[in-house]
């Protein structure tokens, strides 16, 4: 099966010590009846959602799409350890059988307030260390 030939690394940080108040718990996802997107425009194609766009709204995992598939997991924590995120965070990275990504991964955050700090700073980025001239497209996930 090609379940055998997939591989999927994770990488977690754990929870930075807490301050007075501690990490809200998750907010309920929005809802909508079928064939309405809830008052939520879709993003243009190639941008991801805004940081401001109401889609974001109780989400604590994002989906990364267009990361190079050369790209190691390291540039990608190093990417997001910059961003210096208030909370705990993991990364899932699924790798086909030769180890290459396959062009996205998802990170999760343990406070749906840090969601907001992780899509602003990803927002329209590029993995700084590779050459490829498209930015990262990020979309809510569903956990």
């Amino acid at each position: 099966s090609s379940d055998l030939n997939t591989f999927l690394h994770v990488f977690t940080v754990p929870d930075k010590p807490l301050r007075a108040e501690s990490c809200p718990p998750r907010l309920s996802l929005p809802t909508a009846a079928p064939g309405d997107q809830g008052g939520h425009e879709m993003p243009e194609i190639g941008s991801g959602y805004h940081p401001d766009h109401a889609s974001w709204a109780g989400f604590s995992k994002v989906m990364i799409l267009n990361i190079p598939t050369r790209c190691k997991e390291d540039e990608l924590v190093e990417l997001i350890l910059d961003l210096d995120l208030p909370c705990g965070w993991s990364l899932s990275l699924p790798h086909m059988k030769g180890k290459k990504n396959r062009g996205y991964g998802f990170v999760t955050v343990n406070d749906v307030d840090a969601l907001r700090l992780l899509v602003s700073g990803l927002w329209q980025s590029r993995v700084p260390t590779r050459t490829s001239d498209r930015p990262l497209y990020l979309q809510p996930a569903f956990p």
